[in-house]
């Protein structure tokens, strides 16, 4: 091969290089030890609003903002003494105004050892800069709200040491941060009964699991605050404890969510794979791609070339559109093209090609260069964020609808109650002992009523919480029935009902027994309400299904319901409350205790009716089974 030969391909080689690196985002500047620019790439002449001809041979220094002086002085510093290379963030004036720029910059050295040159680059990161902005933003929110949060709330390290305590933990325990900040866990004032007998477990956190306790904490002044406690280890490695006050049970209608994202990841490392086409005749040919296409597209560069083209992994839909865009970049200009691929695991994947098409000076063809980026988790994020708020949206009306139905339901009854309060507070002189002792009865039932539905209120409360044990157990549905038609036999003698328990002494479901109980009892309870004298009441045994899922029914000879009524039943955002036969007030929020409670066990509740036959209520439950 002749001389002319090799430097004509040297020459070649090193166009390509230099196209390459032209075409580069990022800034590329070099100079002399002065200061003096030897090159600038395009991009940066671009950026600053400068050509060439202005800086070659020149010193130019962009305007800096005057809050990051400093900061470039001591990075310039570090050039000129081992290990001669530095990374700065600074703020410039650039042709669209105030812009954050990361510059990787190192010393050039001849071979005796002394520095010759300075070579820097740079990239726009102000995009980067200002999420991390957003991110301090929401770190102070996230701590704000853990200061305005009604709970106490305590923060600590893997060794149980205390980093944070909001207000209402300082409240809780009588005592000042100062003294709680710095301190073991084990040195709160805690009961020692209540430490001993339920010791920290950070095994368990450490295991990932939420670790719950009831504990005692002692005051100063020597008195008692009942605690639940609600330990978790974070993905930071600290562990959280939500402290809520127990010691009078007070049910709040504040629900807090958190769905804000605490934490997010960011780094400047790419895994984006470049490659480059080549105008033959009217067609082109992939002729160059880089090595890191296997870890986007998981085919290897090879595969690729031999394809001659990214075509054959573009997702079907989007190839015609990727064919458009890619064809008709025009030279010089740029242009992001957002598409779907299949991988070779046919695993689909969102990514951002980076296309740039010039001029190959020596065969005059057409060349197109780009880069590749995996934006699969951004557009999964995004999607999933949209479904989360449609969700939420949902959710939070569902709950507003509940909410204004159960004011309404328990305003009735307290006006009730207070009315028979004021006859006995103003007029009980005026009354005749029967009167007297009628009132007294009517207070008894509305007191009944009224605590019926708080309770229900608060299982409600605390299954939507998260807080309620579930703990199945060999259990014998016959003999809480019968348990229950015992307590509630007076209730069925005044109103001259018959009840019937047909289930089989020998059936064993397994099941939480106190969440079993109140399905009966309710259920039971809906049909004493909605029978009139005389009527029926039979709870029995529907069918067993493969040994594995028994059917329990409740069923009266009551007024029935229309199919409306029946299809507004289990929902938070219907009001179905009507009046009992004699009168008796309903809410219907029994009912959806009763779906929480067999969802919970994996069963299904339901319901047939019928306004001349009354209704059945059907419940399943998996057997117990001594294995």
């Amino acid at each position: 091969m002749g001389s002319d030969t090799v430097d004509s391909l040297q020459i070649r080689s090193d166009e390509e290089y230099k196209i390459l690196v032209e075409n580069q985002t990022d800034l590329i500047v070099k100079t002399d030890v002065a200061g003096k620019f030897i090159y600038a790439s395009p991009s940066y002449c671009q950026f600053f609003g400068k050509t060439k001809e202005e800086l070659l041979g020149n010193s130019y220094i962009p305007l800096v903002h005057p809050e990051d002086l400093s900061t470039v002085e001591q990075a310039i510093r570090k050039l000129f003494e081992p290990p001669y290379s530095c990374y700065y963030e600074e703020r410039a004036m650039t042709v669209i105004g105030w812009r954050w720029i990361g510059w990787a910059s190192k010393s050039i050295f001849d071979n005796k050892g002394n520095i010759i040159a300075l070579l820097g680059t740079g990239r726009d990161i102000t995009e980067r800069k200002m999420i991390e902005e957003d991110l301090a933003r929401s770190e102070a929110i996230y701590r704000e709200l853990i200061e305005l949060a009604v709970d106490g709330i305590l923060v600590g390290n893997t060794g149980g040491q205390i980093l944070l305590a909001n207000s209402a933990f300082c409240e809780m325990t009588g005592l000042e941060r100062g003294e709680i900040i710095g301190k073991h866990i084990s040195e709160i004032p805690f009961e020692e009964h209540s430490v001993l007998s339920k010791p920290f477990r950070f095994d368990l956190l450490d295991e990932g699991l939420i670790v719950e306790n009831n504990r005692v904490l002692i005051r100063p002044d020597g008195t008692k605050v009942y605690v639940e406690m609600r330990t978790k280890k974070m993905p930071d490695n600290t562990y959280q404890s939500i402290y809520r006050n127990i010691s009078e049970r007070i049910f709040s209608e504040a629900a807090i969510k958190e769905s804000e994202e605490r934490y997010r990841i960011l780094s400047d490392t790419t895994s984006d794979f470049t490659f480059s086409y080549l105008q033959i005749d009217e067609n082109y040919v992939l002729n160059w791609v880089t090595g890191a296409t296997q870890k986007v597209t998981g085919y290897t560069s090879s595969q690729i070339l031999k394809n001659q083209s990214l075509d054959f992994m573009i997702y079907n839909e989007d190839l015609q559109e990727f064919r458009n865009q890619f064809l008709t970049t025009e030279p010089g200009v740029s242009k992001e093209i957002q598409v779907r691929i299949l991988k070779n695991n046919h695993e689909l994947k969102w990514l951002k090609f980076s296309i740039k098409s010039t001029y190959d000076d020596i065969t005059n063809k057409k060349k197109i260069y780009g880069s590749c980026t995996d934006i699969t988790e951004k557009k999964l994020a995004e999607e999933e964020l949209r479904l989360k708020n449609i969700e939420l949206a949902q959710l939070n009306s569902s709950k507003d609808k509940f909410f204004s139905i159960i004011a309404h339901d328990l305003r009735s009854p307290f006006s009730g109650f207070l009315g028979l309060t004021r006859i006995m507070a103003e007029d009980i002189d005026n009354l005749t002992m029967k009167e007297v002792q009628e009132v007294s009865r009517k207070l008894k039932e509305s007191a009944e009523n009224l605590y019926k539905l708080i309770d229900n209120l608060l299982e409600w409360s605390r299954i939507q919480r998260g807080v309620m044990s579930f703990e199945p157990v060999k259990c014998s549905p016959s003999h809480l029935v019968r348990n229950i038609l015992d307590i509630t036999a007076e209730t069925f003698k005044n109103k001259g009902l018959q009840a019937t328990n047909n289930i089989p002494p020998d059936l064993y479901v397994n099941a939480d027994m106190q969440m079993l109980n109140s399905v009966l009892r309710n259920l039971i309870s809906n049909a004493i309400k909605f029978t009139p004298a005389e009527g029926k009441i039979e709870i029995g045994l529907s069918e067993v299904s493969n040994d594995e899922l028994a059917t329990i029914f409740v069923r009266d000879s009551g007024i029935g319901m229309s199919e409306e009524m029946m299809n507004n039943l289990f929902r938070i955002d219907k009001k179905v409350s009507r009046l009992g036969t004699d009168g008796e007030p309903s809410t219907g929020l029994g009912l959806l205790l009763c779906k929480e409670f067999i969802e919970k066990h994996n069963g299904q509740i339901r319901v047939e009716s019928d306004t001349s036959s009354g209704s059945t209520f059907y419940i399943t439950l998996p057997i117990w089974k001594k294995s």
